[in-house]
């Protein structure tokens, strides 16, 4: 078992990275909705979020199964999975936040 500045270190790492995709995601959703002319902003918005929730469904398996090689034998297993766990969570609750404000949008004209 590693010491715990090394689990830290890597649960922290991978949450950071994760907080970057996050931020990705959420450009997605609200560049998506900047483009779009008056009358659709409800849609293109809808379409970012859907974008941003694949995003998130292809990433953070990766961003999880790259972390796990990256530190394969190092025994900070513990660390990375709490890590990625807490960036699953935020992440979930963020698109969840995201998904009533593209709710709350107008529709059509």
């Amino acid at each position: 078992m590693a010491d715990r500045s090394k689990q830290v270190r890597a649960g922290r790492g991978i949450l950071g990275r994760a907080m970057v995709l996050l931020v990705a995601m959420l450009v997605l959703i609200h560049a998506a909705e900047a483009v779009a002319d008056a009358c659709s902003r409800a849609d293109n918005a809808s379409a970012g979020w859907v974008t941003a929730v694949l995003f998130a469904a292809m990433g953070l398996p990766m961003l999880l199964l790259s972390g796990l090689w990256r530190t394969r034998g190092d025994g900070v297993r513990s660390g990375l999975l709490l890590g990625w766990l807490v960036a699953a969570l935020i992440t979930i609750a963020v698109l969840g936040g995201e998904a009533v404000y593209v709710r709350s949008l107008p529709l059509g004209c």
